[in-house]
């Protein structure tokens, strides 16, 4: 079990003993397993080599390379100039050019029969999708996307065709302009290309 970090028994009057000062540098060290807490900001201005789990509920600002033998948990953000670990687990967003990102999976949403709308919280995935099924592409006052953003839509049915219905102030651009999957087994790429105005490329099988 790794040890705690802590200012107990240290007191003014009281005699600083060895311990108190080793267990500091025992645990920045890595000497001894230590858990640490932080409940404000960490700020390197060198790289960050970690051999346990990390698990981070604030955000970290590196300058240097973070570099672990485990995994990396986040809430928060994490900036670095690279980041390598077993497993990288985050409830925010990943941003970057991602020229380095290898065997990455766009998750499947079996949203066969349901309506959806682009935006950030369903940003990246892959959707299978019966006939007649609605994608609402709204202006980013209403409804939050980053530019950037892409969905893929796979129609699953035979019957009618998933159609891109466009808000106020929204640009779709399309061959001839058309807004539909043509039918069974067809598929398209959808993507926000800028904002203000909003400005969407749509890619596919369409009519």
């Amino acid at each position: 079990m790794a040890k705690i970090l802590t200012k107990s028994s240290i007191t003014t009057g009281n005699t600083v003993k060895a311990g108190h000062v080793t267990q500091s540098i025992d645990a920045f060290t890595g000497t001894d397993a230590y858990d640490i807490t932080l409940s404000g900001s960490l700020l390197l201005n060198g790289p960050f080599n970690n051999s346990g789990s990390l698990l981070q509920l604030g955000n970290s600002i590196f300058t240097g390379n973070i570099t672990s033998s485990a995994d990396i948990s986040s809430s928060a953000n994490i900036t670095a100039i690279n980041i390598t670990a077993e497993l990288i687990t985050s409830t925010g967003r990943f941003s970057g050019d991602g020229s380095t990102l290898t065997n990455l999976q766009r998750p499947i949403s079996n949203s066969v029969s349901t309506h959806f709308t682009a935006s950030n919280l369903n940003a990246g995935f892959y959707f299978r999708a019966g006939g007649n099924v609605t994608c609402s592409i709204q202006s980013g006052s209403l409804v939050a996307c980053e530019t950037g953003n892409e969905y893929e839509i796979f129609q699953t049915s035979s019957a009618g065709n998933i159609i891109f219905v466009t808000g106020s102030g929204v640009t779709l651009n399309s061959k001839n302009n058309n807004i539909k999957l043509t039918g069974q087994f067809s598929a398209a790429t959808l993507k926000k290309i800028s904002t203000n105005p909003d400005t969407w490329d749509l890619i596919g099988d369409l009519n």
